[in-house]
Formats: structure tokens, sequence, C-alpha cells
């Protein structure tokens, strides 16, 4: 197997672009709501010092913030997931989930994976913030992938399926490649 730093040496440069996406009323809103409780513990804080509950109390409330910035989808998702799961992500349906960021990743991907046919990895801290993303694209990509999709990968589905060591591992990639160029 290769060394973890000769396969890094092999990638394209990272690409970083910021995306500033606006908070909906109903974000900003509720992260205002933990404005004061965060400024009574920095306040107590200041006086006494930083007691072990209100440290772990301030970092919910801080935590809590990020989320919402992320989407109200992920801090209601036990509310939500049940009620979009099975759903296709309508505009509608996206805008009711007062999470932007869902709506600009899915044009993101339609951008730079359908129309420019780039890579891109999506990842998050947030196990449930990913349900939501993977949710919001999968009617984009659909069939993107598949034999007869615009950008066809692994088509017999990938070698793990066949069970194959390292060498042989190769040689079917080959074998595969050959395969998708006779058409």
């Amino acid at each position: 197997p290769q060394d973890l730093p000769d396969l890094l040496d092999q990638l394209p440069a990272r690409t970083d672009t910021r995306v500033p996406v606006e908070m909906t009323d109903q974000q900003r809103s509720a992260h205002d709501e933990l404005q004061r409780p965060i400024a009574e513990i920095l306040a107590r804080a200041q006086q006494r010092g930083l007691a072990a509950g209100d440290h772990v109390r301030l970092m919910q409330l801080l935590t809590m913030q990020r989320m919402i910035c992320n989407g109200m989808a992920q801090v209601q998702f036990d509310a939500e997931w049940p009620r979009c799961e099975h759903q296709a992500p309508s505009p509608r349906l996206l805008d009711g989930l007062f999470s932007p960021k869902l709506s600009v990743l899915r044009g993101l991907i339609e951008q730079v994976v359908l129309e420019q046919r780039r890579k891109v990895v999506v990842f998050s801290q947030w196990r449930k913030l990913l349900s939501f993303a993977h949710w919001a694209v999968r009617d984009v990509l659909d069939g993107v992938f598949d034999a007869d999709g615009a950008i066809p990968c692994q088509i017999d589905g990938g070698l793990k399926c066949f069970g194959h060591p390292i060498g042989a591992s190769g040689l079917r990639m080959l074998y595969e490649m050959y395969l998708q160029f006779q058409g």
C-alpha cells in the first residue's frame, strides 16, 4: 500500500471557497435568544472566574448557536427529519426548514459536479446536518454516477463487492476501465 504522504502528493491542490449565507429571521431570533444567558455567564466569570458548571453551560450555548447558524433543521432534527426523509427536497420544503445552507449546497453541487464535472468532498462534524445535506442533493445526483450517467463510476459495484485482495484489485480496475472504453 502507498504511504499517505505519497498519496497526498498525487491529489490536486485543495481549494477552499468561502460562501457566505445569510441566516433566516427564524435562525437569527433563535441565535439572539441565547446571547443573554451567554452574557450572564461571562459576567459571572469576570467577577469570580468561570465555574465548572458555567463552563459546561457556556459550551452548550455556544454549540447551540453554531447549530442554529447551520440551520434550524439541524436543531429540530427529530421533528423535521421524519417529515422530509421520504420526500423530494422541493424549494418550498427547503425554505420551510429555515436552513438556507441546504439550498446553497444544492446549487453548488449542481454547478461544481454537474456543470464543471469536478469532484467535491462535503464534510461536517454534525451527522444530522450531513443527513440533511445528502437529502438535499440526492435527486440532483440521481443517476449521475450510473453506467449511462454523466459521470459513470464503479458501475459494477466496486472492487469491494468482489472480495478482492490487493493485487487482484488493480487488475480488476484495469479490466473495468477496458470495459468502459469498449462502450
